[in-house]
């Protein structure tokens, strides 16, 4: 997967407009190293009414095997 990392981009090209909000969201991709970091930044914003509240959102790091980025996705 590491040298792949731009298929999970393929689903997002979408050759129309479409809306979507923050309760959509799946899951977010980021380097492991910036998990912490961007927790913290969308915590800190989760309490101002106009910031999508995304602080519940998984976060997926690309390089990652598929089991580990599995157990991260596995229902609540």
């Amino acid at each position: 997967m590491p040298g792949n990392a731009f298929e999970w981009e393929r689903e997002w090209r979408v050759p129309h407009d479409f809306t979507f909000d923050a309760r959509h969201i799946q899951f977010m991709t980021a380097p492991e190293e910036q998990h912490d970091d961007m927790r913290i930044y969308f915590r800190e914003r989760a309490t101002n009414p106009g910031f999508p509240n995304v602080v519940w959102c998984p976060l997926i790091d690309l390089n990652w095997d598929r089991d580990r980025i599995r157990q991260e996705l596995r229902p609540w």
